[in-house]
C-alpha cells in the first residue's frame, strides 16, 4: 500500500480565486431565488454564514503558514474546515425551507444535492472527509422532508428518502473513486522508484 502521508491532499491545489467567486455566485443566486418565497432575512442570514465562513476558510488555507504544516496536520484542518463549511450549507434545512411549496422544496433538494456532489468531487480521495461533509449537507434537509411528509405528504417523504439514497450513492461512488486514486498514486510511486 502507498504511504498515505506522501499522497497529496485533494484540497492542496483546489483553492483559487475563480473557484471562490463561482461558489459565492452560486450561493447568492440561491439566495435571490429563495428570497422571493421567504422573509429576506432568512436566505441572507444563510448566505452570511456560508459566505462568511467560506471567505475565512479561503484566507486560512492560502496562507504560507498553513501550507508549511505537515501533511497530516493540513489534512486534519482541511477536514475540520470542510465539515464546518458543509454544516453551514446544510442549515438550508432551516433557512431556505419553504413549507407547503413543492416547487421551492424541489429547488432546495436540487441545491442540496448539487452542493453535496460538488464537495464530493472536490475532496475525492479522502473518504472520511466526503462521508461527513455529504451527510452534513443532505441529511438535515432529508430528515425534515421525511418528518413533514409523514404528516400528510408522501411526496415530501419520498423526496427525503431520495436524499438519503443519494447520500449513500455519493458515499459509495466516493469510496470507488478513492480506490482508483490510491491505485494511481501507487503506480506513480512505483514508476518513480523504478
Amino acid at each position: 500500500t502507498p504511504d498515505l502521508e506522501q499522497r497529496p491532499d485533494p484540497e492542496d491545489g483546489a483553492h483559487t480565486v475563480a473557484i471562490y467567486w463561482i461558489l459565492r455566485l452560486l450561493e447568492f443566486s440561491g439566495v435571490i431565488i429563495f428570497s422571493n418565497a421567504l422573509p429576506w432575512q432568512q436566505p441572507f442570514t444563510w448566505f452570511s454564514l456560508v459566505a462568511g465562513f467560506g471567505t475565512w476558510r479561503c484566507w486560512q488555507v492560502t496562507r504560507t503558514r498553513f501550507k508549511a504544516l505537515p501533511a497530516h496536520a493540513r489534512r486534519n484542518r482541511y477536514r475540520a474546515y470542510v465539515w464546518t463549511s458543509m454544516f453551514f450549507v446544510g442549515t438550508a434545512w432551516y433557512f431556505l425551507y419553504v413549507p407547503a411549496n413543492p416547487l421551492m422544496l424541489a429547488l432546495l433538494a436540487v441545491y442540496v444535492l448539487g452542493s453535496a456532489a460538488l464537495v464530493a468531487l472536490r475532496v475525492a480521495g479522502d473518504f472520511v472527509r466526503v462521508v461527513v461533509a455529504v451527510s452534513l449537507v443532505i441529511l438535515p434537509t432529508s430528515f425534515r422532508l421525511i418528518h413533514e411528509g409523514l404528516q400528510g405528504s408522501l411526496q415530501l417523504a419520498a423526496l427525503g428518502l431520495a436524499g438519503i439514497l443519494a447520500t449513500v450513492c455519493i458515499v459509495l461512488m466516493s469510496r470507488l473513486q478513492e480506490g482508483a486514486l490510491l491505485q494511481q498514486f501507487e503506480l506513480r510511486q512505483r514508476a518513480e522508484r523504478a
